[in-house]
């Protein structure tokens, strides 16, 4: 952070003007996938976040680009209130999932390793929804960092990342999956309402990865603005979707 302050003075103070510089923009340069979680973190905290996460990512993918991690003076300060929630039991909104093919068991068991201890805690779920989702899959929670949910999906045909959005209502369940098309320009699969009350709407967006909306009877998902849903779009954007969750379009760099 010590090179842009040091740039942005230089910039301030007039002594650029040489150069005919009449804008300068931030720049990320990853290979981004279409859709990603952005984690957002206080100055100087980002650290944490990172290695919390890496236990976990690092057994699945050397090069996991579906979340990153941003240190931000925007920080919402509401984090502490977001894990005492987490506490009673409700859950983050957003959820990835990390899927382990038949071939990755080892590798499956040694995230797992890491997830069933503390400070990560397991969330169970009713029982006819996990039924239907699957004994193969594991949802865990962070109790330190407000983090998304992380699961394990063991046994898959092969290696993939499921990010989710879980819809707190189903009155918004519709719009939150017409803006998130809009967005993506990928039209959605999914079913009807299942017999235990989900509802489900998937994006693919590539051979590995894939976006799902769900609701889920008798989880109580969270919304916090340190956990963002990130698009690759035209244009920058900043919105809300229909349970105000954030919402960030990207323009990509040609």
């Amino acid at each position: 952070m010590a090179v842009y302050k040091s740039l942005g003075d230089l910039y301030t103070s007039g002594k650029l003007d040489n150069f005919n510089i009449m804008e300068m923009k931030g720049a990320s340069f990853i290979n981004a996938p279409q859709c990603f979680v952005e984690v957002l973190t206080s100055p100087g905290s980002g650290s944490e976040a990172r290695s919390a996460l890496n236990t976990v990512i690092s057994t699945f993918s050397g090069a996991f680009t579906q979340t990153t991690v941003l240190e931000s003076t925007d920080y919402p300060p509401t984090g502490q209130k977001f894990l005492s929630r987490l506490l009673e039991g409700e859950v983050p909104s957003l959820v990835v999932t990390l899927m382990f093919a038949v071939t990755g068991q080892s590798l499956a068991t040694e995230a797992r390793g890491v997830l069933v201890k503390s400070p990560w805690k397991r969330v169970s779920l009713p029982g006819p929804l996990q039924d239907e989702i699957g004994f193969d899959t594991e949802f865990f929670v962070h109790t330190e960092v407000p983090l998304p949910m992380i699961a394990l999906k063991t046994g898959a045909p092969g290696p993939g990342v499921r990010i989710t959005r879980l819809v707190q209502s189903k009155d918004n369940f519709d719009a939150v999956v017409e803006l998130y098309e809009t967005k993506l320009r990928v039209k959605p699969l999914g079913v009807g309402q299942s017999a235990s009350g989900v509802l489900s709407k998937k994006f693919s967006l590539s051979q590995y990865s894939e976006l799902v909306v769900s609701l889920l009877p008798g989880v109580k998902p969270v919304q916090t603005d340190a956990a963002c849903l990130c698009f690759l779009g035209r244009e920058m954007e900043e919105l809300k979707d229909a349970e105000d969750n954030p919402v960030l379009v990207l323009s990509a760099l040609r």
